[in-house]
């Protein structure tokens, strides 16, 4: 079994904090690079369906692979945080869904022919989501980092 994983008290794997936290921030960094690729794209005067739909695919495979990371973070603290920090990594949970739902509405509202059809609303909507992405991860760095951190 790799040197990464630890057991929790009831005996179940899970991966040490240092894999989590560099997971963790593998993840920001893409995610950062990928809302400069998308911002790009949207400063464009017209849409470049190519570019877009890629970017778009990068994202979506980002948000499945973070919301199951953000479960993995939760299982290794539990039974070893207080119950304000459970409270705030439920509220990060919370939040997570969310903006996986307020995704999921905007990618299905925005089909290649209503962003065609509405590039300019298209381009404030999408920059509105992409701020809102941000915002929470830098939350949960400050607040998932110290937490696993200290678990080192």
């Amino acid at each position: 079994m790799p040197a990464t994983l630890t057991f929790d008290e009831s005996g179940e794997c899970c991966q040490s904090p240092a894999t989590l936290i560099a997971e963790f921030e593998h993840a920001y960094e893409e995610l950062s690079q990928y809302v400069t690729e998308l911002n790009n794209v949207l400063e464009q005067a017209k849409l470049d369906r190519a570019k877009l739909t890629t970017i778009r695919l990068k994202i979506a495979q980002l948000r499945l692979i973070r919301g199951p990371l953000i479960g993995k973070i939760a299982a290794c603290l539990k039974n070893k945080i207080s119950a304000s920090e459970a409270q705030l990594l439920q509220e990060l949970r919370r939040a997570h869904d969310e903006l996986l739902r307020a995704a999921s509405a905007h990618t299905g509202k925005w089909t290649m022919d209503a962003i065609e059809a509405d590039w300019e609303g298209y381009r404030f909507k999408a920059r509105q989501l992409a701020r809102c992405w941000m915002e929470k991860v830098r939350w949960e760095q400050e607040i998932l980092l110290p937490l696993l951190s200290r678990r080192r």
